[in-house]
């Protein structure tokens, strides 16, 4: 009886779920300094008069939680595929903000269904941190842009190629690529970055005709793959 209290308790203090895509920022406030699981990248902390601002992006799809003190937030983090096909933008800094105690009414009607929910996530999570592979979820979107090659739609491709290349920029060269523009990368990335990321906005904005795009997909599946093995071996 003790324990079920308690649950019932802990359930009520989550707060409402937030949603995202991959490589998203949001913001959460907390009163004191929290530790955050290890997919969280932090962008920015600063103290406010509220307590202290967290800045954050997660590239791994999935569902978390955080917790901090007694509220817990739960965090969903949706592909950038729209559908597994079409590439969503990447969305300015949201502010986030708990709601606590929405969810007491919930439990106690639905206190069964949410224990096995529950327990699935768990086990869920605790296998796809097994499998899956940031680099890997990567390749396999990057994989996919294949398609639109095939019908010719080089806005689309490159829409996806460039939004993936500056996702793996900042994954692995620490550029926060995601929020700057081609011109604001010059002499930050490798020229054959820049030189993709150039194409993909005249192709975009500019309805210009490349000759060989395959050769840009070659060399972001290239990268991927070494960032693969890279993660493996370490």
């Amino acid at each position: 009886m003790k324990r079920l209290l308690l649950f019932l308790f802990s359930f009520s203090l989550l707060s409402s779920p937030i949603r995202i895509t991959v490589g998203e920022r949001f913001t959460l406030t907390f009163s004191r300094h929290v530790k955050l699981p290890e997919v969280f990248e932090v962008l920015s902390k600063e103290r406010t008069p509220h307590g202290i601002d967290y800045t954050l992006t997660v590239f791994r799809p999935g569902n978390y939680m955080i917790k901090a003190g007694p509220k817990v937030f739960y965090v969903e983090v949706v592909s950038v595929l729209k559908g597994g096909e079409e590439l969503q933008d990447i969305a300015a800094p949201v502010e986030v903000e708990g709601n606590p105690g929405w969810l007491l009414f919930r439990a106690g009607l639905f206190l069964g269904a949410v224990v096995l929910l529950l327990g699935g996530f768990l086990i869920y999570r605790r296998l796809s941190r097994r499998r899956q592979n940031p680099w890997a979820l990567l390749l396999s979107q990057a994989l996919s842009l294949k398609e639109f090659l095939l019908r010719q739609d080089l806005d689309s491709f490159y829409s996806g190629l460039g939004q993936i290349l500056r996702l793996y920029l900042y994954r692995k060269q620490r550029v926060p690529a995601p929020f700057m523009t081609a011109g604001e990368l010059v002499g930050r990335i490798p020229p054959e970055f820049y030189r993709i990321l150039t194409r993909a906005d005249l192709v975009r904005f500019g309805g210009m005709a490349v000759q060989n795009p395959d050769s840009d997909l070659s060399l972001v599946l290239k990268l991927l793959q070494e960032a693969i093995r890279e993660a493996e071996q370490a």
